[in-house]
């Protein structure tokens, strides 16, 4: 499995996909595919907390580190995410400073935080030879990303990257137009403006800038703006390559009633 964190420690560019779909099959074969990493949805997607468990062992086994998209910043959302044996947690909505330490604390095991301990999935079922050193790995490499995504975001910027523990500060692009006013419009002057103040506070504070692309070039152009978190939607990735296939199969049809 891709120890995602410590990739991105020693400046690794990874690349993941937003899964919604609690289909565990679909995962393993992303990770069979060399994706580092796979966003198990659990904000939009019907995943409950069975299928989470389920995806992220299948992503896991197919060679892919396991983040969870939590539907909020919430005790019980952020354990149940970890339990599952997830390497992180993608809290949406990030706020202000409180929304960020609380994102961190819910996601450690003290001293670092508040973290609940249980013989569960992310603790090997409590079946590990020193339990004190293996909360203290799973620590150290658990994965805190905090997505900006709105207007309170933006203002609260420079306070949530300067909290310790945040390790990646990731643009919501979509949330973030709607909640500027500009919904559906990713080019508008006012959400690449507020997309570009996000990059900057991210990199100048030493976290790991995150990003939502739309296709291959997209992640090449953010890649060279230094983001080092990427990130696609599965459906865009149906998307492209039905299109292509698609499109290859009806041109040969086309050639084939020509000749004939």
């Amino acid at each position: 499995m891709t120890d995602l964190k410590a990739k991105l420690r020693e400046g690794g560019i990874t690349v993941g996909c937003f899964v919604k779909h609690p289909s565990p099959g679909i995962v393993e074969v992303m990770g069979l595919l060399g994706w580092d990493f796979v966003i198990i949805d659990c904000e939009h997607g019907p995943i409950d907390r069975l299928a989470c468990e389920n995806v992220a062992r299948a992503a896991q086994l197919g060679g892919a580190a396991a983040v969870v998209r939590v539907p909020s910043i919430e005790r019980a959302p952020i354990l149940q995410a970890l339990d599952s044996g997830a390497q992180g947690i993608h809290a949406p909505l990030v706020g202000s400073r409180v929304d960020a330490e609380n994102a961190v604390a819910l996601a450690k095991y003290a001293p670092e935080g508040t973290r609940g301990l249980a013989g569960v999935r992310a603790l090997s079922y409590g079946m590990v030879g020193s339990l004190a050193e293996h909360v203290s790995r799973v620590n150290e490499q658990s994965l805190v990303v905090c997505q900006i995504e709105n207007v309170a975001g933006l203002d609260a910027l420079d306070e949530i990257c300067a909290v310790p523990g945040v390790d990646v500060v990731f643009v919501g692009p979509t949330d973030l137009g709607q909640s500027l006013g500009v919904v559906g419009q990713r080019d508008h002057p006012d959400l690449t403006a507020a997309i570009e103040r996000i990059a900057v506070a991210a990199l100048e504070a030493g976290k790991v800038l995150g990003i939502l692309v739309s296709d291959e070039a997209d992640a090449a152009r953010w890649v060279e703006r230094g983001a080092r978190y990427i990130c696609f939607n599965i459906e865009n990735l149906l998307r492209a390559s039905s299109q292509r296939i698609l499109a290859a199969m009806q041109a040969a049809t086309d050639v084939s009633v020509e000749k004939g």
